[in-house]
């Protein structure tokens, strides 16, 4: 990778960190992973985020969307847009032969998006230069726009989700740059796919910007 960061992010919604063990022993592989391949390691939360939301258009459309499980998807993008790197959702870690392994294929990619159960593209692990994914954001900011107006997306919160900000809307994307589907990501690494956000919106535990 051009820029040796790995990114992890998390905003108190329903829960702390705490709450989640696997969240933290997860963390704490990725920061002795970093330390051990040179990688700088970034974690981020609600709480020191500002810094991306570089101009008032995005401030704007942040503070604009339904709730935190949204703005955890898109300020995802925004960090590895002006950043470069990695992220990597915290219910991810490497396999037992992940360590060196996944550190040399790194070194040999510039782009990094892995795939959902069903081999589409997804959102929960990708990894592209700084300042190439401005087209993600727009088409987010897009997406969410035009969803928005529908009305059966008031009651299907999850679809809504994933068609603005989340992972259908990511995968589209891809598809629209013809990304290379990274097969052999899933040799390296284990994912808990825990789907926090899933049991929050269907109890409709949704936090609201204020």
């Amino acid at each position: 990778m051009k820029q040796k960061i790995i990114h992890q992010v998390f905003f108190k919604i329903d829960k702390e960190m705490s709450d989640y063990p696997l969240f933290i022993e997860n963390q704490n592989k990725w920061i002795e992973w970093c330390n051990k391949n040179g990688y700088e390691y970034k974690f981020h939360t609600e709480t020191n985020i500002d810094k991306y939301l570089i101009n008032d258009e995005l401030r704007d459309f942040y503070t604009s969307l339904r709730n935190d499980w949204l703005r955890v998807d898109f300020i995802r993008y925004l960090i590895i847009n002006q950043e470069g790197g990695i992220y990597i959702d915290l219910d991810i870690h490497l396999n037992t032969k992940g360590d060196e392994a996944f550190s040399n294929y790194l070194d040999n990619r510039d782009i990094l998006v892995s795939l959902d159960l069903k081999n589409k593209f997804c959102n929960c692990l990708f990894g592209f230069p700084k300042g190439s994914i401005q087209s993600l954001i727009d088409f987010a900011i897009k997406q969410t726009k035009e969803k928005s107006n529908i009305e059966i997306y008031n009651v299907w919160k999850g679809r809504y989700l994933l068609h603005s900000t989340g992972a259908s809307m990511f995968a589209k994307w891809c598809r629209s740059k013809k990304i290379e589907k990274c097969n052999i990501l899933n040799d390296y690494i284990i994912n808990g796919w825990t789907g926090t956000w899933v049991e929050s919106l269907v109890n409709k535990k949704v936090s609201k910007k204020k």
